[in-house]
């Protein structure tokens, strides 16, 4: 009960910094370019689009919120509070998923997947793996400027096969 209540604060705490209508606004964004794209080329892009966005938002939420907290000192007040360290990553981690997940379906209902749910299950686990990285590197530096530098190596080593990938 604990951990939904940790996820349930965190999709508030979202909600209330706008990391919900940034989605939307995004996701609008993204319906409207793929519908200047048909065929197979709709659905390479689509599919890129669908694998490095959710997590790519993810990991800039993630650092988002990690430097947010960082400035209103919510994160020493773990130490104190009923709430582990564990659940607090995990509920933040699971809230970005969530929504990665939701935006990644309306997307992907664009294009033609093949299986819609094992390609949420990797807009999931993306997600997740990216929320991490974010947590990584949000845990160690002080600035918005220096969270863009440092995560553009796991940009370039997450993006790039997947991209590789899909235009052959």
């Amino acid at each position: 009960m604990r951990m939904v209540n940790v996820i349930k604060g965190d999709i508030v705490f979202q909600w209330k910094y706008g990391f919900y209508a940034i989605y939307f606004l995004m996701s609008i964004i993204y319906l409207v370019i793929f519908s200047f794209f048909t065929g197979d080329m709709k659905d390479t892009v689509i599919s890129i689009c669908v694998y490095s966005d959710p997590a790519a938002m993810g990991m800039f939420f993630m650092g988002a919120l990690i430097l947010l907290e960082k400035s209103q000192r919510v994160t020493n007040s773990i130490a104190i509070s009923p709430v582990t360290v564990e659940e607090y990553i995990l509920g933040k981690i699971l809230s970005i998923a969530i929504i990665s997940v939701i935006v990644g379906s309306i997307l992907m209902s664009q294009g033609n997947s093949e299986n819609y749910f094992l390609s949420s299950i990797g807009v999931f686990a993306g997600s997740i793996i990216f929320s991490l990285c974010g947590i990584i590197v949000g845990a160690k530096i002080e600035s918005l400027n220096q969270y863009i530098v440092w995560t553009t190596p796991f940009e370039i080593v997450g993006f790039v096969p997947v991209f590789l990938y899909r235009i052959g």
